[in-house]
């Protein structure tokens, strides 16, 4: 509801016509203005939002049709009333049919004056109800869109394009927040009256009017000619070219989405606190929209996932039971002892890769349902290496590479899960052995850095380029499918990694640029020595290298 006063413009040349009307306006509480000629209207016109202009058809040089003309052509949203005397009648019934909204025959009565005015604004408040009408209808379809799963991008242009027709606007945006850096990033945007970055840009929470309502949840309003209706901190102005700018927060319970811009440019007139309630409510709907939106692309990722992982699983675990069955049949028809221990050893390798795979897919799966449990004791770094070594030994020594360990000799106890962290190392191991040429070397280094310790695995493989530095980490994600199939592996190995080391609270990283020539790959886990809030500096730094 708007509760201003209705400003009203009077033109006429006749100083005394102008006072009197002006005092019987003000008796019915409406906010007057005064000009006795059309440039001085054109000027009141410019610094003021004015709902209806009263105006004389004679104004000496001029005449009511200029002030007619130049209302409708720069202000279609303010109604004119044209007073004429009665040899000017057939010009008031030509303006009528050029727009005018009424004509008040001179000389008048008092009452005649106000039934005129009073029938304008009746009309008037009888055609916004009409317009608010269609408006909950435009907010009831929008509701309905809700219920109705989508991907996000296809809303996204729906909704815009249904915000800028039900506010009348000339531009509008949809910023939504990146959860990862905290950042809001411009994903669509129609028209140029906006004065905000192209789509695609990010923006800081606290930077420009719409970083201030996504720090602040709060919407800003900025009108040019009617100050009195801004909702903003005064730093905040609009360009030269924007007329009115509604700015507003998307939220779903407690939870902000993005932010929602419209823009009105000349001649429209400015935005209303109307406009500002419906744009608020729209950006909610929108927010709950594109928060159902992200639920359907997440259940349509989870079910390609699902797909792509029965795939997999079906091809990796067939392969290894495929070879113990064909070890195990020919052991029952080969009599030679020599070559059944040659098959029992190929069927024992083969049930070590099943082992592995289905440890990784239980894994994951308890990670999925948030049921991975960790139980950090003080352990030895080198026994955990170790261990992790033997797993991998044999696969080693096949492809005839050497591990080599350096920096075990004096580095401190560390406060961790021994079990995982031999899985982490193993993973690491296993992957490195995988992806590097026969008769190489994969090292392995630690020390310490302040409260941390850091233990990295290098590999002499063909490296990671570094457009897959984060994707290696996704959960599937295989870089070489066919030496994939060769080793076995379903892409779960480096997920699980990044899973344990952040339940450690610490974290993991790659090192490797193929791009520039360079040969290998650098994996460095960073864990905490000692159990959060008692951290102390690592003293022990030396490095022992061992074969």
């Amino acid at each position: 509801m708007e509760d201003i006063m209705e400003k009203i413009l009077l033109v006429d040349d006749e100083r005394s016509i102008l006072e009197s009307c002006r005092q019987m306006l003000a008796m019915k509480d409406f906010e007057v203005r005064m000009s006795e000629n059309l440039s001085a209207a054109r000027k009141e016109l410019l610094t003021f939002p004015f709902d209806l202009v009263i105006t004389d058809m004679r104004l000496g040089a001029d005449s009511g049709e200029d002030v007619l003309r130049e209302v409708r052509e720069h202000y279609p949203q303010t109604g004119v009333i044209v007073m004429t005397g009665y040899v000017d009648i057939q010009n008031a019934v030509q303006c009528m049919r050029d727009g005018a909204d009424d004509y008040l025959p001179k000389p008048f009565e008092i009452q005649d004056f106000y039934n005129t005015v009073e029938k304008y604004f009746e009309r008037r408040r009888l055609k916004n109800e009409v317009a608010n009408l269609k408006e909950d209808v435009s907010l009831f379809r929008l509701a309905l869109a809700v219920t109705e799963l989508k991907p996000l991008s296809g809303l996204l242009d729906s909704v815009l394009e249904l915000i800028i027709k039900e506010t009348d606007s000339d531009s509008a945006s949809l910023a939504l927040l990146d959860e990862e850096i905290s950042e809001l990033e411009v994903k669509l945007s129609r028209g140029e009256c906006l004065s905000r970055p192209p789509v695609g840009s990010r923006i800081k929470l606290g930077e420009g009017i719409c970083g201030y309502v996504a720090k602040k949840r709060e919407p800003v309003f900025l009108n040019r000619n009617d100050e009195s209706r801004n909702v903003a901190p005064g730093h905040f102005q609009l360009f030269s070219r924007h007329l009115s700018q509604i700015s507003v927060p998307m939220v779903v319970g407690k939870k902000f989405i993005g932010v929602m811009e419209i823009c009105r440019e000349k001649p429209k007139k400015p935005f209303t606190s109307r406009n500002l309630e419906k744009t608020f409510i729209l950006a909610q709907i929108s927010a709950l929209a594109i928060s159902n939106a992200r639920v359907y692309d997440k259940l349509r990722e989870l079910d390609e996932l699902k797909s792509h992982f029965l795939s997999i699983a079906s091809h990796e675990l067939r392969t290894p039971l495929a070879a113990i069955k064909g070890a195990i049949d020919l052991i029952e028809k080969t009599p030679e002892p020599a070559n059944a221990e040659k098959l029992i050893a190929i069927a024992k390798r083969n049930a070590l890769r099943m082992m592995r795979l289905v440890n990784d897919i239980l894994g994951f799966s308890s990670m999925e349902r948030g049921n991975f449990a960790i139980h950090k004791k003080k352990s030895s770094l080198a026994n955990i290496v170790s261990n992790s070594v033997e797993t991998v030994r044999s696969k080693a020594e096949t492809r005839k590479i050497l591990i080599t360990v350096a920096g075990s000799g004096e580095l401190p106890e560390v406060f961790c899960d021994p079990e995982a962290m031999e899985q982490v190392l193993g993973n690491l191991l296993d992957n490195a052995i995988k992806y590097s040429p026969e008769k190489s070397e994969v090292s392995i280094d630690m020390n310490c850095e302040g409260p941390y310790l850091k233990i990295s695995v290098t590999d002499k493989g063909p490296g990671i380029t570094a457009q897959e530095h984060k994707r290696i980490f996704e959960r599937f994600y295989q870089i070489d499918r066919s030496l994939s199939r060769e080793t076995g592996g379903i892409g779960l190995g480096l997920s699980i990694v990044k899973k344990i080391v952040e339940l450690h609270n610490g974290e993991i990283s790659v090192v490797s640029s193929p791009e520039q020539g360079k040969k290998g790959s650098r994996f460095t886990v960073k864990i905490p020595i000692e159990e959060a809030g008692t951290m102390s500096p690592c003293k022990h730094s030396r490095e022992n290298s061992l074969a």
